[in-house]
């Protein structure tokens, strides 16, 4: 039952080869298929594999750069408008104390 299991195996993989020597035990050069195959697929199935962890590796590399730049990007901006509303409220400010200090002197000056 297993040696017909085998034949089937064989003659699936290459029907042109032949299977049992006859009166024996032993197998032609059908093994040699076998083996081949095996290997084959076992060189693909790794193969993909490291394939398929590279471009994960990748794709996690890429969004950490992205991420990293875009809060890169995001504190650029905050920090630039904290600057410019700090210009902005120090221009008011020293407007505001200009127009006190000249309402002060023209009071001093009108009451004399």
């Amino acid at each position: 039952m297993r040696i017909e299991h085998k034949v089937i195996v064989l003659a699936w993989i290459d029907n042109s080869c032949s299977y049992l020597i006859p009166n024996t035990d032993k197998y032609t050069y059908c093994d040699y298929y076998i083996v081949v195959v095996v290997v084959a697929l076992v060189v693909v199935v790794v193969v993909l594999a490291v394939v398929v962890v590279v471009v994960v590796v990748v794709v996690v590399v890429v969004v950490v750069v992205v991420v990293v730049v875009v809060v890169l990007v995001a504190v650029v901006v905050f920090v630039l408008a904290v600057v410019v509303v700090v210009i902005i409220v120090v221009s008011v400010l020293v407007v505001v104390v200009r127009v006190v200090m000249v309402v002060i002197i023209l009071k001093t000056t009108t009451k004399q």
